[in-house]
């Protein structure tokens, strides 16, 4: 009678561990490529962001008067950015993003998205329609921006300079200006100098342009908090 032997169940065939290493494999490759497609898609990653807000006096008579009230494209409370209109996304390669919005009386009257793509870079103030800043146009004033000081306090800080005036700035910290137009040109000045308010006055009483900017650096900005803008012209 023959006798019944029991073979044991062997292990795992080594062709089948290397199919599943080759499948872990490929995932971890898919997974890296599909993270840097979409930071050059402009999908998850983080840019510097930069707030300018200007209060100007005389420029709206440079601009068309908008249809109805608009609203600003950066909202603190819920900290979201909003591309100006027909400004889908942002480019891709982006290093620093500069909203820059114009008030003229309280009222919205232009929002600009400038992207940087390297440092320094520019911001440019909007000028008259002949290329120039004119009486009654919004003072153009140009912000410069370059990678802050090594060594400084924060590892994260932007240089910004508008005319001879230089400051850096560091996450959450604002820089306060004042520029008029006086004699053909425009003059601009910081808030801690001697006379900053008063001079304002004095420029604004006589008629003249005016305007007080606000610049400030909130640092390291998620693109997922920064929403496409509307459809139509940009």
């Amino acid at each position: 009678m023959a006798k019944r032997v029991r073979i044991a169940p062997t292990a795992r065939p080594p062709r089948r561990r290397g199919r599943g290493l080759a499948i872990a494999l490929l995932a971890a490759v898919f997974l890296v490529a599909w993270s840097g497609a979409r930071a050059w898609l402009g999908g998850a990653r983080e840019v510097l962001f930069v707030y300018v807000r200007e209060e100007n006096t005389t420029g709206l008579a440079a601009m068309p008067l908008p249809e109805s009230e608009a609203r600003s494209g950066f909202q603190p409370e819920s900290g979201r950015v909003r591309l100006p209109p027909g400004q889908r996304r942002l480019p891709p390669g982006t290093k620093l993003l500069v909203l820059r919005e114009t008030f003229v009386s309280g009222l919205l009257v232009e929002t600009r998205a400038v992207c940087l793509r390297r440092l320094p870079g520019v911001a440019p103030g909007r000028t008259a329609a002949g290329g120039g800043a004119v009486e009654g146009a919004l003072l153009a004033v140009d912000l410069v921006f370059s990678v802050g000081p090594e060594g400084g306090g924060s590892p994260v800080s932007v240089r910004v300079r508008a005319q001879d005036r230089e400051m850096t700035l560091e996450p959450g910290r604002e820089w306060r200006l004042g520029a008029v137009f006086e004699e053909g040109t425009v003059v601009v000045f910081e808030a801690g100098d001697p006379g900053f308010a008063g001079r304002l006055r004095d420029a604004f009483g006589k008629g003249r342009p005016v305007s007080a900017l606000s610049v400030t650096l909130f640092g390291p900005w998620h693109t997922d908090r920064i929403e496409p803008g509307s459809e139509g012209e940009g």
